[in-house]
This record gives structure tokens, sequence and C-alpha cells, in this order.
């Protein structure tokens, strides 16, 4: 019984003396790992101006109707924070892939726009009609693989927002304020 543990332990102690430098100069294998990563969260829906405005009117003596008819450009343009600015492209591409919704970095529309709206009569306030473009702001992360540990390393992290790329994703709205 001694001699078959003093075998198996000479065996044990031999395998480990030729394999232990194996061991410890092998590294992780990550070649198929992508240099870099890109993570989009904290997606939500968010309505933006497009510029597109009616004139204000002020039903003080009565109900009043906005009409805003004309030929003009619906248009928005994408934003990131100061923090991603230098890849922006970079952004907006890999965003418009992966966040769920069909976006763009710009939208626009030229065309014969002609919506009207009846206000109630209201002495304190002014009315007009405004357009907005539905839009998906998000959090974007960028990460950098470390090639010794095989893992992803954050190298920043900012914010933006992408309108819709339907012309079923704006919405005519009043707006009011104070007269």
């Amino acid at each position: 019984m001694f001699r078959i543990k003093t075998v198996i332990t000479a065996a044990l102690a031999l395998c480990a003396t030729v394999l232990a430098p194996q061991v410890a100069n092998a590294a992780p294998v990550c070649d198929n790992l992508s240099a870099t990563k890109w993570t989009f969260t904290n997606v939500s829906k968010s309505y933006k101006p497009t510029k597109l405005y009616s004139n204000w009117v002020h039903p003080k003596h009565g109900s009043m109707t906005i009409t805003f008819s004309q030929a003009a450009t619906s248009q928005w343009t994408g934003t990131v924070s100061t923090s991603l600015s230098a890849e922006a492209g970079v952004v907006f591409a890999k965003a418009s892939t992966t966040i769920g919704a069909s976006v763009a970095k710009t939208w626009s529309k030229t065309k014969t726009w002609s919506y009207s709206v009846t206000v109630k009569k209201d002495a304190k306030h002014e009315y007009r009609l405004r357009q907005r473009q539905e839009t998906r702001k998000f959090t974007a992360t960028k990460y950098a693989l470390n090639r010794g540990t095989c893992r992803y390393q954050k190298v920043k992290s900012g914010t933006g927002e992408m309108p819709r790329k339907l012309e079923s994703s704006l919405v005519w709205d009043t707006q009011r304020r104070a007269a």
C-alpha cells in the first residue's frame, strides 16, 4: 500500500513539474473577440420639435381655429453628448442597428403640411400648432478588449438621441403659453 502511494505521489510530482511551465505561460485566447464593442442601454421614446409651427393665437374673446398649411421641410438631426462627439458617426451607425427601432442620424421630409385645431376661449393663454418628431434617447458605452485578460474594460460612456425615420412618427399637437 505504501508503495502505491509513493508511485502515485511521484507520478503527480512529475506531471506537475512538466506541465507547470506550460500552464504558467499560457495566455487566454481571445483572438476571436472584437477589439472594441458598444452597448446601448436606457433606450426610451421622446419627442423633439421639428421647427414647424403655426402663429400664436390668443382666444380671449371666444374659441378659435388654428391652421397650419404650407409647403415646408420637417427635419431633425440626432445628437450625442460631448463625451461621444469624436465618435458620433460610429455611435449613430451602431445605434441604428442595435436599439430596436428604425432610427437615423438625420430625418427630413418636404411636403405640404395641413393641420388645424380648435381651441376654446382662454384669456390667460396663447396657443399654436407645432410638429414634433419621435426620437429614441439612449446611453452608449464603449468598451476596449484587454487582450491579457480577455475582458472588456469601459472606455467612455455618454448619451445620444436619434430621430425615427418614419413619417408616421411625426406628431402635431397644441402648444400653450401664458398670454
